[in-house]
């Protein structure tokens, strides 16, 4: 694990034992001030919801995250191998080509030896 998922852990195991440590304190009923209007309810387990809410959208955003690099990864990857296959293939037509011509060469040579020891009879 990162430092980041650690330090994330601990966080969330600290507040889970505050959270049981003053239970009592977060289930009590406090006048809650809306702006429009005046609500009573426990203001800590509302507190307490809200982090957790958060915690879990942003575990859901790193899980999404880490998804879509590795869709991307796999993607790349066969791209890369695709490339590498074309590769192959045109350094193997590159051989291919490469030996007919020097197959080619070596006939020529090889009828040109044959026409020289003629020459050379003829000019001694």
């Amino acid at each position: 694990m990162k430092v980041l998922s650690w330090v994330t852990l601990i966080a969330l195991v600290l507040l889970a034992f505050f959270a049981v440590a003053n239970w009592a304190l977060m289930i009590e009923p406090v006048p809650l001030n809306f702006l429009l209007f005046t609500a009573h309810g426990p203001l800590g387990l509302i507190l307490l919801a809200t982090v957790l809410g958060f915690a879990v959208l942003f575990g859901v955003y790193a899980v999404s995250l880490r998804t879509t690099a590795l869709v991307e990864t796999r993607r790349h990857l066969k791209e890369l191998e695709a490339q590498r296959e074309l590769a192959d293939k045109a350094e193997a037509s590159r051989f291919t080509a490469l030996a007919n011509q020097l197959e080619q060469e070596a006939t020529r040579l090889r009828a040109a030896g044959a026409v020289f020891p003629v020459k050379l009879a003829t000019h001694e």
